[in-house]
């Protein structure tokens, strides 16, 4: 599992799904998380942290947004070369084959399906930290 002093962000459009996320986070530990509602703000947060030095370490992404979805957020991530090995999780309603190819050609970690709880939420964490580390 990652450590629980990483700094993670959680981006989602819904504010009950981050209050969600957030409180499985802090029940596993962890309580340095910040939110973003979309993936424009979401990749200005990770810009904004890097900048003062204090980057996160762990990405989780709701899929579908307004501005800037998953995969949006995802290609401009990766685009960036200090953001190449930044852990980053699509939560999804969508498991299909082709969508789960689609985000993995885009740079996801890892995806969870939605709805999850925190044991789902935990092993995901546990899956992903074995391939990718935290980063910052």
């Amino acid at each position: 599992m990652y450590p629980d002093s990483t700094r993670i962000l959680i981006v989602d459009d819904s504010i009950a799904m981050r209050k969600a996320m957030r409180r499985n986070l802090t029940a596993l530990g962890y309580s340095k998380v910040e939110e973003a509602d979309d993936g424009k703000t979401g990749f200005m947060a990770l810009e904004e942290a890097s900048a003062q030095n204090n980057p996160f370490g762990l990405v989780l992404s709701d899929s579908s947004m307004m501005n800037w979805g998953a995969i949006e957020f995802l290609k401009a991530v990766r685009a960036e070369a200090k953001y190449a090995k930044l852990p980053f999780i699509v939560l999804s309603p969508e498991v299909e084959r082709t969508a789960l190819l689609e985000f993995a050609q885009a740079g996801a970690s890892n995806v969870i399906a939605k709805p999850f709880d925190e044991a789902d939420l935990r092993a995901k964490l546990e899956q992903t930290f074995k391939h990718w580390p935290p980063a910052g």
